[in-house]
């Protein structure tokens, strides 16, 4: 199984949710360049954050080779989000990330791209959890923002839909 590319959105989402282990048991092992490493230990909660990173060494800081990656990024995003899309272009991986602008630039570049969502749902259909809905309803409540379009999507594509028409 290949490494994937991790931006720090994805990986806060699960540490807040206390599933981080999910990520390991479906991609085995997770890149994030030093940029990323930054913003997800910033000096508030970097203590805590690094114990969270050293706990789980199938997460590991990966340099660029080339430097000069970076410069054929948008500029408009975040450096953890440049950096992420450089890593994952350089190393043919695909990238993970729920930052749109972010994914439309790794598409852009012809990147292979996913998000939680789309793990979350990974995740059910290979066994490692019996349901969605209780997982997207801890995102939401720890603040990650869902559409309720994107939430009943979801649900439908994991099977537990429970549409009701009203007229």
């Amino acid at each position: 199984m290949k490494p994937i590319v991790a931006d720090s959105d994805p990986l806060i989402a699960f540490v807040r949710i206390e599933r981080l282990e999910l990520l390991k048991k479906l991609y085995n092992q997770i890149l994030i360049p030093p940029a990323v490493a930054k913003e997800i230990a910033p000096p508030d909660v970097r203590k805590k954050n690094l114990i969270v990173l050293q706990a789980h060494p199938w997460i590991s800081v990966q340099e660029l080779q080339d430097p000069q990656m970076l410069n054929m990024v948008s500029a408009r995003l975040g450096e953890g989000e440049r950096a992420a899309i450089a890593l994952a272009y350089e190393q043919d991986l695909e990238l993970f990330t729920d930052d749109a602008e972010a994914r439309k630039e790794a598409q852009r570049l012809g990147i292979p791209v996913f998000g939680s969502l789309a793990a979350l749902l990974d995740a059910k259909e290979r066994g490692f959890i019996p349901k969605v809905k209780p997982l997207l309803d801890a995102l939401v409540k720890k603040g990650f923002w869902i559409s309720p379009k994107l939430y009943q999507d979801v649900l439908t594509s994991a099977g537990e839909s429970k549409r009701t028409h009203r007229e």
